[in-house]
């Protein structure tokens, strides 16, 4: 209404891809999942004409689900 910006995020309980690869790397195929899970999501935000820039591992959540955010 008085012409203020913000964000809006949603939670979601889990850590980062960042915390998990350096609790341990993950194998190939996890890593191939992230990766598509991650694209997937920047494709949608894109459709949506919303630019993320900032995808860093530290900026990726993986929930108690496996879901990637």
């Amino acid at each position: 209404e008085d012409g203020q910006l913000f964000i809006c995020m949603d939670y979601y309980k889990g850590e980062t891809l960042r915390n998990k690869i350096e609790q341990e790397p993950p194998k190939i195929e996890d890593a191939l999942q992230i990766t598509i899970q991650v694209a997937q999501g920047l494709a949608q935000a894109h459709e949506e004409g919303i630019i993320h820039r900032d995808i860093k591992p530290a900026n990726i959540i993986i929930t108690d689900r496996d879901e990637i955010k």
